[in-house]
């Protein structure tokens, strides 16, 4: 994560620098004082987060704080949105008969007020319209933006009603999604941010696909361009970006970077499963995910099987079928579990 041009309530509403002004986490005590040596010219944005934090959490009635992906989003947004829309009133012309100790303590007055109006507004919910979709089932979404999401089998997509102008837009996703993103002509900021528990992408107008399964990400992009950061390891401070035809997936906290036939992932999108050089583990996995279903192996060689093929979204037969005649297996469903047997051991 590239902090440098963090402000102040962006680094107050970041989960690694809470840890570290809680004092609770040895890593992020050693990472924010490695990266305060690194940029003392942050010194004061770094001390005024800071006391924000203390601050709250002097007044919060839990003992840890602890916030989710969506909740930080949530809390720049409404920050940014409140102190943008503050008035600017001129300073009164000081009388020469008030002393230095009035204008010190009037500093540290309106400090508390507007540390306490900042923090109000970082609890401030933000009204989310939740969009999902069952196993098996796929829903398209115009958003208020005019943007286009193509919301894939057992995924959640939560956005708000609307944006404010000069805002980046922000979305959340849990599951798989296909957007078409809307530039903005008349808005300030043309950013368009999809966050996950894994990932964050930030695009302009573009066409991309992200998966986020398993505490696992991917990302295709098939036109336009985006760039990619990690959203859960703040030491991590690398952001990728990419072009049209780069797939970048996740593996632990590491990012794999290639290039690959787009339309083989987004085929879900036209009612086709593709599977390429894929074991039938990893088959297992996606049918899981997509469809709800349980995969009972009769031995530990057929899950490392093999298999390259399709078949349509809505017709899984099709592909029992196929990985019967291609493997020579036997399979078998009973409702919501899958079993799959050697077919000269029947």
């Amino acid at each position: 994560m590239d902090y440098h041009n963090y402000t102040v309530d962006e680094l107050a509403t970041d989960p690694s620098f809470i840890r570290w002004v809680k004092g609770d986490d040895t890593d992020a005590k050693q990472f924010w004082e490695n990266w305060q040596q690194q940029h003392p010219q942050k010194s004061a944005e770094v001390q005024q987060a800071r006391q924000l934090v203390l601050l709250f959490l002097s007044n919060s009635t839990s003992t840890q704080y602890e916030a989710s992906s969506e909740e930080i989003a949530n809390a720049k947004i409404y920050i940014r949105q409140k102190i943008q829309t503050q008035p600017v009133v001129d300073p009164p012309r000081p009388s020469p008969r008030i002393t230095p100790h009035f204008y010190r303590w009037a500093a540290i007055i309106t400090l508390l007020v507007t540390s306490s109006l900042t923090f109000w507004w970082l609890n401030t919910p933000v009204e989310l319209t939740t969009y999902q979709t069952e196993f098996g089932k796929t829903r398209t979404i115009v958003l208020s933006d005019q943007s286009v999401v193509t919301l894939n089998a057992n995924s959640i997509l939560k956005a708000p009603e609307v944006w404010q102008n000069g805002q980046p837009r922000n979305v959340w996703l849990s599951g798989e999604a296909f957007f078409e993103i809307t530039t903005q002509p008349d808005a300030s900021d043309q950013r368009f941010i999809v966050h996950t528990d894994v990932v964050d992408v930030q695009v302009l107008g573009t066409k991309f696909n992200l998966r986020q399964r398993r505490q696992q990400a991917e990302v295709v992009l098939t036109e336009g361009k985006v760039t990619v950061n990690s959203s859960t390891d703040s030491r991590n401070e690398a952001t990728y970006t990419m072009l049209p035809g780069d797939r970048l997936q996740t593996q632990g906290q590491n990012f794999i970077k290639s290039q690959v036939d787009v339309e083989k992932y987004i085929s879900w999108r036209h009612n086709r499963l593709f599977f390429e050089e894929q074991t039938l583990r990893e088959i297992a996995k996606r049918l899981e995910d997509d469809y709800g279903l349980q995969t009972k192996f009769d031995n530990y060689e057929i899950a490392t099987m093999v298999f390259t093929g399709s078949c349509p979204t809505d017709n899984l037969s099709v592909l029992y079928e196929a990985l019967s005649v291609a493997l020579d297996l036997k399979i078998h469903q009973e409702n919501q579990l899958l079993i799959i047997n050697n077919n000269h051991n029947q």
